[in-house]
């Protein structure tokens, strides 16, 4: 068993802290969210719906019903356990459908801010909400008012990705104040938590964290990775299914949004290409805290802006040599993986639709990524063999 106990707000200096103690089987904790004191009145101590999803899948994982000595949202409660628990225990085998009490079910409305909010990475996904919710023309109940930056395990755990986080806060804090919108950021453990891997978890932890402030946001827009036409409910990455996973994720008093879901990357990518502070802050890097302009994501990003027409607009934050010494290669990638690959098969079809030029090198490269696949997979088959 699990016990989730009441949440409590603890101040101490310019720092406000959310935190509940757990117990698993004997065993005590205390899972934290920790944002700036301006938001302390924010903090929801009043339901545990921010513990109950940031603890759901480990509890799931090892087998653990959960009780909550706290009130939880009615609507939480409903979907969690008349859908969503159903639903992850269909796509992971290893998950088994749980139960979940609590002392009090409550769908009375929380004290509001009526905030709008979405994460801010400064990557292609979160740009194109930003571009599009702060322009005039949004309807005032969806266009934005804060944005948020969250630690929960996409920097690292531990010390590391404490430090990798405020390292990258430092962009996102030039970023905020330039687009004239005051950021939230929030500090917690529940990355630190469990060992389901963070790709397949990282819906919850950043939910988590939202609902930790849901009476400051009412709506919250998440920058989808996949487009909803790529939807599958496929274990290991939650951008798949996340369209789904909002929905059941959503409260009484904060609804999550899968923005950007009706677009591939692609058409982000031109609209991201349109919004002038991109230039400057456009940040898709998976392996430093600036454009190192040669990983996976910053090859794919700046292939997509070439084949656009727009590559020298970033020439200040991407190394353009140094890409270029990489492209045909990762063509080559492109034209051997496109079958296998969402967002290279969406790279691929806006080359064939703008008349790209293929460089022949790129082709020899296809060849050679191909051969190598296919020795792959025979090797693999003779393995099953013996």
């Amino acid at each position: 068993m699990l016990t989730i106990f009441q949440p409590e707000i603890h101040i101490e200096g310019d720092t406000a802290r959310l935190e509940a103690v757990y117990d698993c089987d004997g065993v005590k904790n205390t899972l934290w969210f920790s944002t700036t004191v301006e938001y302390a009145d924010y903090l929801c101590h009043e339901h545990a719906d921010a513990f109950l999803v940031a603890l759901l899948f480990n509890a799931m994982k090892e087998h653990h019903d959960i009780h909550i000595k706290s009130t939880i949202s009615t609507r939480l409660y409903y979907t969690l356990t008349r859908y969503f628990i159903p639903v992850l225990c269909h796509m992971n085998p290893s998950f088994i459908v749980i139960n979940i009490t609590c002392d009090k079910l409550d769908s009375t409305p929380l004290p509001s801010a009526g905030g709008v909010g979405t994460g801010v990475s400064c990557g292609i996904d979160s740009l194109y909400t930003i571009a599009e919710h702060t322009r005039e023309e949004c309807p005032i109940d969806y266009r934005l008012t804060h944005l948020a930056f969250f630690n929960v395990g996409s920097h690292g755990t531990g010390a590391e990705g404490r430090k990798l986080y405020h390292e990258r806060l430092h962009n996102v804090r030039k970023f905020a104040q330039e687009c004239g919108l005051p950021i939230v950021t929030i500090d917690s453990n529940v990355g630190d938590i469990g060992n389901v891997p963070f790709v397949a978890i990282y819906t919850v932890n950043n939910i988590s964290c939202v609902l930790s402030l849901q009476k400051l946001f009412r709506n919250y827009h998440c920058s989808s990775g996949y487009a909803a036409y790529d939807f599958k409910f496929k274990w290991g990455d939650a951008s798949y299914y996340e369209p789904y996973s909002l929905s059941m994720l959503s409260t009484n008093d904060t609804s999550f949004i899968p923005t950007g879901s009706a677009h591939y990357r692609t058409e982000k990518t031109a609209v991201v290409a349109e919004y002038p502070l991109s230039y400057r802050f456009l940040n898709v890097c998976i392996t430093s805290e600036v454009n190192c302009s040669i990983c996976a994501k910053c090859m794919r990003t700046l292939l997509t802006l070439e084949v656009q027409g727009k590559i020298g607009l970033y020439s200040q934050i991407f190394d353009l040599q140094k890409y270029a010494r990489q492209r045909n290669k990762y063509i080559g990638q492109i034209l051997a993986f496109k079958s296998q690959d969402a967002l290279l098969r969406d790279i691929y079809q806006i080359m064939m639709k703008k008349q790209f030029a293929i460089p022949p090198a790129a082709y020899l490269f296809g060849c050679y990524y191909a051969m190598k696949k296919i020795t792959s997979q025979i090797k693999d088959k003779r393995g099953r063999v013996k």
